[in-house]
């Protein structure tokens, strides 16, 4: 039950964020093949890297990714959460897209 659970959880970290597997799998380097076998529960145990990023992309709870009674989400700070909504948008730039917003970025710094 519980590798159903974390499946279960997967899935809805990835449909409520409006991804496809594919743009799931690239926040933690994975295929679409890989999420989708984690959302049929066909993998015992992720692995610890795989649990933090998730967590920290989709600030939600490492123990409720795990399947655990707890809090959905995170506390987290504003800050936090304009770098994720930032960090979502990128996922869906093309690579020229991605140079220009590094060049606005470094004229930022200067």
């Amino acid at each position: 039950m519980e590798s159903e659970l974390i499946a279960k959880r997967i899935k809805e970290m990835r449909t409520d964020a409006g991804m496809t597997q594919e743009a799931f799998g690239r926040i933690v380097g994975v295929t679409k093949h890989a999420v989708s076998r984690w959302e049929k529960g066909l993998v015992e145990n992720l692995k610890h890297e795989t649990i933090r990023r998730l967590s920290d992309h989709f600030n939600v709870s490492p123990l409720w990714i795990m399947g655990f009674d707890a809090p959905k989400r995170r506390q987290t700070e504003a800050k936090d959460e304009l770098a994720k909504s930032i960090s979502d948008s990128l996922l869906w730039l093309t690579e020229k897209d991605l140079r220009k917003v590094e060049q606005f970025i470094q004229m930022l710094r200067d």
